[in-house]
């Protein structure tokens, strides 16, 4: 398995446990990693796709919340969390030359955990 298909299974089984029935709010097909907000046609990243309010920073907000009541309280902690789970990129890759490739990778790796 890849490291963006680890992270990705992690995060699965993250949402499995506290989102039940969140891959049927999930449409693969309209998946794109980074974008942090839910696009009017339905494209967005994943916690964009499951958040009731569409929005990536509010759902991993209420993730950490809930694995963690008394919060990371450090942006750059947040960001290594989300990067653990599948849910964003590390602090090193957002600087990277190959960003928009591994966004990609990230995409990928997400849809082949949603696959039947």
């Amino acid at each position: 398995m890849s490291a963006p298909e680890e992270r990705a299974a992690r995060g699965a089984a993250l949402l499995d446990r506290l989102r039940p029935g969140w891959r049927d709010r999930t449409d693969p097909g309209r998946l794109v990693m980074a974008e942090p907000r839910l696009a009017p046609g339905g494209c967005g990243c994943l916690l964009a796709q499951t958040s009731p309010v569409g929005s990536y920073w509010a759902e991993l907000d209420a993730l950490i919340n809930e694995t963690d009541p008394d919060g990371l309280g450090d942006l750059s902690l947040e960001i290594a969390w989300a990067a653990d789970h599948g849910f964003s990129l590390t602090q090193d890759e957002f600087g990277s030359a190959q960003h928009d490739a591994l966004w990609a990778e990230l995409t990928q790796a997400w849809r082949a955990v949603l696959a039947p």
